[in-house]
């Protein structure tokens, strides 16, 4: 059943584009995430924003139109993909209402499918959609392609401080995902074979081959060498 309310308070804010023309910033409230149209904006939602992937906006269609994780605004004066906020106006910025979409996090009829090995998930979700200077919640079938998380290492962490920086957890779309995954792969094994080096080195040179290994070996005598030999030999 299709249902629609009216939001009273749209969460949104003016700025230039880069064209000088005023382009609207709406944000995603708690619970919801932004998606954009893959007909619109192309895939690989990630990075810079490349306008040679955008094309014009289209009418609405009886199929489920394709969208994926992030939608275009500003960071500084330079486009990129964020997860919680999208703008509408003119250039590389969403012009139709079904361009950028806040849709919530789950759907209870989510199915997940795999076309050409990457995956979409179909669903009915709640979706925020801006209408002029308000914004609509409805109910929508919709087609989206997820993105996948990482941890991105610091090139200079050090395994043997208990309080380094192990980088942050970035969201990337499959393909950046597979390529980045090879390069933070080799600087995680790098890592732990650093570890397991310094581990090794400490066992040999301070426990393998000592008897004992907690202080002098006790005199031979009484019932202090059983109480020695419980508490310090190895």
């Amino acid at each position: 059943r299709r249902t629609s309310e009216v939001l009273r308070r749209p969460q949104w804010t003016c700025l230039a584009a880069i064209s000088g023309v005023q382009n609207r910033l709406n944000v995603c409230p708690e619970g919801f995430r932004c998606v954009s149209s893959v007909q619109r904006f192309g895939s690989e939602h990630y990075g810079p924003i490349d306008p040679s992937k955008r094309a014009a906006s289209k009418g609405s269609s009886s199929k489920p139109q394709e969208y994926e994780w992030d939608c275009p605004a500003h960071d500084g004066a330079h486009g990129a993909w964020k997860p919680n906020e999208y703008e509408t106006g003119s250039g590389y910025a969403c012009e139709a209402d079904s361009d950028c979409l806040c849709v919530e996090r789950g759907a209870a009829d989510a199915q997940t499918t795999l076309d050409n090995g990457k995956e979409k998930v179909v669903g009915t979700y709640s979706v925020r959609v801006a209408r002029g200077d308000q914004n609509a919640l409805e109910r929508r079938r919709l087609v989206l392609v997820p993105h996948y998380q990482i941890r991105v290492l610091p090139a200079d962490l050090n395994p043997h401080d208990p309080h380094a920086s192990v980088g942050d957890v970035e969201e990337m779309p499959r393909d950046t995902w597979v390529k980045r995954y090879k390069l933070e792969a080799q600087k995680l094994q790098s890592v732990l074979d650093d570890l397991r080096e310094w581990i090794e080195d400490a066992y040999n040179s301070r426990f393998h081959g000592h008897r004992w290994i907690c202080g002098d070996q006790p005199p031979p005598t009484g019932a202090g060498k059983d109480t020695a030999q419980a508490l310090s030999e190895s």
